[in-house]
């Protein structure tokens, strides 16, 4: 062996010890990734590679040689392994252990049988050659995906390597070469050995951040519904109630009963509830109000609201229905509903942990109450203290019969006779006297009471009803329902107990319901509807207008009759521009083949507005009051008397 060449073969096994020595002490770092630690392996062979050749003359020339060119081969095999893992690809054992047994028997063939260096060196080479440029390809594709992170000069850096292993079985025999190709083939493993070793801390400091990202998210968010947790909800609203005085509705809610799905069905059940009920939640947000699971079946809502009774009940009925709504889980349908406790940020608390707190407050009050929704104002205020002792008086004023009905009329414009009813719910407290539904109806709808109250009022009505057709007169009957009584999976099976008591035919029972109603649930809705319609209930959209009006549903769904809300009536006579909306509604609806109803008709100059859009029907003050069933007998009694007098 010459001077040139040994002194390229010392230089080369220093500078791979270096270099390899440098990678496996990154590689023997916790942190280090599964590239690293490949290409580690792949240039400690290289190295390995070296320390034979130098060590020819004490072990022999053709182990030596064997040993060697063995190592060479699998490093380059090793090397493109590992290049594979960066980019994120494992690649099938089997092929790989294949390939490299595959090089060490060609090789052991060709050093102990063939012995001729050409034969040996070309397709060993060649395989090396290949599996370096392969990796270069992978590299450059990594490049194009990433530019700026090294993945260029790491591709350059194997081509020319891979490109090198070609020629070297040809040029390797002349003297001249042998120092030169080592020299080139140091280059350019040093090279490859600098750029990927600033390739791998690279990528080692990215996955920190990723994993310091991830743990991050991970402790401000809940691992399973992706919600912001406890901690984070306070951190947003601290930033929040220091950005604004804009006052800010804190809600807190859990699933009632929720141990029962646990225990009875299994945790994995229960997690599925808890997603599906977190992504509803969501939606009935629409991406602008702050979600957050705080507890283990508890949830917060964060609104920009302020402390109105309307806009509170408007936002306690959308997450009622939503939540309401069956859940499929497999074959079976799973429902749940909520206990709800509120906070208003200022009224309540100054900072983000006593809102919460007193939010919370509520929630138990409202559990330990057995209510469905409580406001921490009504724990303390008198307005409140007033709204929850009313609310209280609530469960025993159905026992008591403190609830009646009364019936307002709906009048048929084209023969201006009564050809319907509407069924009005109304509250005598021995105290407080009359309090009208728009206070009792909202504190019934926080409860468990409505339900017991809506049944409460089919029954009398229908029965009315029955006492109605007793004494001659034939009349439809319209009762409305609530959202959470018409999400309530009784609500068929009572309507039918009731008009089978009744001895009333369902043709006569209107129910109506509104839009909001409609649209949160709308297949749960059709099915319902198309049920009881097939046995022959007609049903009306109340209050449209106020909602959100969609075709669509008036189109897909069974309804007989629309309902303009009285909002609309008020100027009809007087605006222009409500004229032309009313009119566009009862076009619509006429299209759809529904009758048209209007409400709140209070002057003759609406009446006449009215029947020259076409309307079919009307009620309100000017056509009819609300009155009890006798007084009502009585002014139909008196009108039959009148048309029978004047077709004499």
């Amino acid at each position: 062996m010459d001077f040139s060449l040994s002194t390229a073969l010392l230089g080369s096994l220093l500078s791979s010890l270096v270099l390899t020595g440098a990678m496996m002490y990154l590689a023997s770092r916790p942190d280090a990734t599964a590239s690293l630690r490949w290409w580690t392996a792949g240039f400690a062979l290289l190295f390995l590679r070296y320390a034979l050749i130098l060590l020819k003359p004490y072990i022999g020339e053709t182990a030596s040689d064997f040993l060697a060119e063995s190592s060479h081969a699998l490093s380059a095999l090793i090397i493109f392994v590992g290049t594979a893992r960066m980019m994120g690809r494992r690649l099938p054992f089997w092929p790989i252990t294949l390939s490299g047994a595959a090089a060490v028997v060609w090789t052991a063939i060709a050093v102990y049988w063939i012995r001729d260096f050409f034969w040996l060196a070309l397709p060993l080479y060649f395989f090396a050659g290949t599996v370096l440029c392969a990796t270069g390809v992978v590299m450059f594709r990594q490049h194009r995906r990433e530019r700026g992170q090294g993945y260029g000069l790491a591709a350059i850096g194997f081509f020319l390597w891979g490109l090198h292993k070609f020629d070297y079985p040809f040029l390797r025999p002349l003297e001249w070469f042998a120092p030169i190709g080592f020299m080139m083939s140091q280059l350019a493993t040093m090279h490859l050995s600098v750029v990927l070793i600033l390739i791998a801390l690279n990528r080692q400091s990215r996955r920190a951040a990723r994993q310091s990202d991830r743990v991050r998210y991970f402790s401000e968010h809940d691992l399973l519904t992706g919600l912001p947790s406890r901690r984070t909800l306070t951190t947003i609203l601290d930033r929040a109630m220091k950005n604004s005085e804009a006052p800010l509705l804190v809600v807190f809610l859990d699933i009632r009963k929720f141990h029962e799905i646990n225990e009875g069905l299994g945790q994995k059940i229960g997690d599925q509830v808890l997603r599906t009920v977190a992504r509803r939640l969501y939606d009935t947000g629409q991406g602008h109000d702050i979600i957050a699971r705080v507890g283990g079946d508890e949830f917060a809502i964060v609104v920009h609201s302020s402390p109105e009774e309307e806009a509170l009940g408007a936002l306690l009925r959308r997450i009622t229905v939503d939540l309401e709504s069956p859940i499929p889980i497999g074959e079976q349908e799973i429902r749940v509903d909520a206990t709800i406790g509120v906070a208003y940020y200022p009224r309540d608390g100054r900072t983000a942990e006593e809102v919460m707190k007193n939010a919370g407050t509520a929630l138990s009050d409202a559990r330990r109450s057995g209510v469905r929704f409580r406001d921490f104002g009504e724990l303390r205020s008198g307005e409140m203290l007033e709204r929850m002792n009313l609310r209280r008086d609530l469960f025993g004023a159905l026992k008591r019969e403190e609830f009646f009905l009364v019936y307002q009329p709906q009048i048929d414009l084209a023969t201006g006779q009564i050809c319907g009813l509407e069924a009005l719910m109304r509250w005598k407290h021995p105290q407080r006297g009359d309090i009208p539904p728009t206070v009792f109806v909202p504190l019934a709808e926080s409860t468990e009471f409505i339900l017991l109250l809506g049944e409460w009022v089919l029954d009398q009505a229908l029965k009315d009803l029955a006492r109605l057709e007793k004494a001659g007169f034939s009349l439809r009957l319209a009762v409305n329902l609530s959202a959470v009584q018409f999400k309530h999976e009784e609500l068929t099976n009572a309507i039918l107990r009731f008009l089978d008591s009744a001895g009333v035919s369902p043709d006569r029972l209107e129910l109506e319901i509104t839009e909001s109603t409609v649209i949160h649930d709308e297949r749960f809705v059709e099915r319902v509807m198309d049920h009881l319609h097939r046995i022959g209930l007609q049903f009306a959209i109340d209050d449209f207008g106020t909602g959100y009006s969609s075709l669509s549903v008036l189109r897909r769904l069974p309804f007989d009759r629309l309902k303009i809300d009285r909002s609309f009536i008020q100027d009809v006579a007087t605006d222009a521009g409500v004229k032309n909306i009313v009119e566009a509604i009862i076009w619509m609806a006429h299209s759809l083949n529904l009758k048209v109803l209007a409400e709140g008709v209070e002057t003759d100059e609406q009446l006449t507005a009215l029947k020259m859009l076409g309307c079919d029907e009307a009620q309100g003050y000017l056509l009819g009051r609300p009155v009890s069933l006798n007084l009502l007998i009585d002014r139909l009694s008196r009108e039959a008397g009148r048309h029978s007098t004047e077709s004499i």
